[in-house]
């Protein structure tokens, strides 16, 4: 996932699309320059298919046997409730929100 930018020049200047995915963009389908990743030897199954069927058209297969964890789902969304507030540093934004336990 790449960074949300907020600055419309960064934006124009199409920093919001990581440089993966740039030089992935810039070759036809069939250039035998585009690689992708095939193979995944380091995540549970569950991620990989997830991964999988979301940014690689289901061509990324699982090349371990990672077990899951012994309490949770490998796979589970948190929703963080909250608002992006300017940050005391370097002028980005932060929501307090992800951080707090309630």
């Amino acid at each position: 996932m790449s960074p949300q930018i907020y600055s419309s020049l960064a934006r124009k200047e199409d920093f919001h699309v990581s440089l993966i995915e740039r030089l992935y963009n810039t070759y036809s389908p069939n250039s035998p320059y585009r690689v992708t990743l095939c193979d995944n030897y380091r995540t549970n199954s569950h991620i990989t298919r997830f991964m999988s069927e979301l940014f690689y058209d289901g061509q990324l297969k699982n090349s371990a046997d990672i077990p899951a964890h012994p309490d949770m789902y490998p796979l589970s969304f948190q929703v963080a409730k909250g608002k992006e507030e300017p940050s005391d540093l370097q002028g980005g934004y932060c929501n307090y929100a992800e951080v707090i336990r309630n």
